[in-house]
């Protein structure tokens, strides 16, 4: 069996190995059949958006809502409970059975109007996508693959997939919803490991 190993005699010096492999992702996707709920996360994100928003701070160019502010509407309990349940009864979703007690949510609202884009970025985590209009085309490139999303679709993306999209040319806003859940730490695990 081949092995590759990376060494360094002198440790004063940098150096750089690139390494390509084929990778493979799950993306749990599906639709979200609460055509009402939809329409009412629309509104809050409107009602909620920043006023005074500097559109280069982050990888999205669009206007959006600060972080968390949606969490406690009912709308995003209800979105959040059922991709909730339709992952965890898929294959391979046990993975995020107790989705409370493992992860970290973090939430905002966009609204992308003509002109605006999403720049080519990363996730740490995983990153769930609802979109509550037709969508800007969301590209995956490392995939080689892209999403043209319609009202209701979501995914759910595993951490480190590139994704961007190009400007929009709609003369109508495109709206979508956005959880990022980061894993929270395993405390008593990492004192086993003597990590902590």
């Amino acid at each position: 069996m081949f092995k590759k190993y990376i060494t360094s005699i002198d440790q004063t010096q940098s150096f750089f190995t690139n390494v390509t492999y084929p990778r493979n992702v799950n993306i749990f996707h599906g639709h979200y059949p609460e055509v009402h709920e939809l329409h009412n996360l629309k509104l809050l994100i409107d009602e909620k958006l920043k006023t005074n928003l500097d559109k280069q701070q982050t990888n999205i160019y669009a206007e959006k809502t600060e972080f968390n502010v949606l969490n406690d509407s009912e709308v995003v309990k209800n979105f959040l409970g059922y991709v909730h349940k339709q992952i965890s009864l898929s294959p391979g979703g046990q993975v995020i059975k107790f989705w409370n007690e493992m992860f970290v949510m973090e939430t905002w609202g966009n609204r992308m109007n003509k002109g605006d884009y999403i720049k080519n970025h990363v996730h740490n985590c995983l990153h769930l996508i609802l979109y509550l209009t037709e969508g800007v085309e969301l590209f995956l490139p490392e995939l080689q693959m892209s999403i043209v999303p319609k009202p209701g679709d979501w995914y759910l993306l595993p951490p480190h997939v590139l994704h961007y999209s190009n400007k929009s040319t709609s003369e109508e806003a495109r709206y979508s919803f956005i959880c990022n859940l980061t894993e929270k730490a395993n405390w008593d695990r990492l004192k086993e490991l003597n990590l902590y």
